[in-house]
């Protein structure tokens, strides 16, 4: 019928990483979109601090698992080399350029209020990754393409 919040109802999707990070606690219950509580919210922020020693961002891919390496190098030791020659050798993955269709300001705004709490969970993960990085290698990471 068109209407963004329905795309985004249980039936239809659902805000994920707010219900895997935010945990068991009745808190967690009620996470749809619209709905989250700034208590759901900071738990999700709590658990993201006190459980998970790294989140990789797509976006930064390949410090991702340069962070890995440096992380658990007996697990991890050669990934990002491995990343290099998967990247240099498969690229028929991407979705052309000609099929892409950029969402409206409307529709981009009306998203950006429906999603104000994964925008904002996307948004603390974002800076715990570059801190983390940076305190790691002591330089900022670099956008993948």
């Amino acid at each position: 019928n068109g209407d963004p919040a329905r795309c985004l109802t249980t039936t239809y999707g659902s805000p994920e990483y707010l219900v895997y990070f935010c945990g068991q606690s009745p808190l967690c219950s009620n996470i749809n979109p619209g709905q989250t509580s700034q208590a759901a919210l900071t738990m999700v922020k709590t658990n993201i601090e006190r459980y998970y020693t790294h989140i990789g961002l797509v976006e930064y891919l390949k410090n991702s698992y340069e962070i890995l390496e440096h992380l658990q190098p007996s697990m991890f030791e050669g990934l990002v080399h491995i990343y290099q020659q998967m990247k240099n050798t498969n690229r028929t993955t991407s979705t052309p350029k000609w099929y892409r269709h950029q969402p409206s300001t409307e529709t981009r705004n009306i998203l950006k209020q429906l999603l104000a709490p994964e925008y904002e969970l996307y948004e603390f993960v974002r800076e715990r990754f570059m801190r983390q990085y940076f305190d790691i290698f002591q330089r900022l990471p670099t956008h993948s393409k």
